[in-house]
């Protein structure tokens, strides 16, 4: 539910942007919607050699570590910079 807010926000900030500006898009990107999704299933296909939910799996396994371990450090800068004068 946060996500679609923020992906329609970000819909609506490009529908000012472009409506300002009087961009349009060009037809070559437009077209290209039907060349990715042929591409996306071909993709798809591969799914008996290549295991893209264990690869998915692993890949926001590795993501939420790397933020956590970011996040503790923020919070650990952040609590020294403020507590301390000298930091931690």
């Amino acid at each position: 539910m946060i996500t679609d807010a923020i992906i329609n926000l970000f819909c609506w900030i490009g529908g000012v942007l472009t409506g300002l500006f009087g961009f349009t898009v060009p037809t070559w990107l437009v077209s290209c919607a039907g060349s990715l999704g042929y591409i996306l299933s071909v993709i798809d296909c591969y799914d008996i050699w290549i295991p893209f939910d264990t690869l998915a799996a692993f890949a926001f396994g590795l993501f939420t570590t790397w933020l956590a371990f970011l996040s503790t450090r923020i919070v650990q800068k952040f609590l020294g910079a403020v507590l301390t004068p000298g930091g931690l």
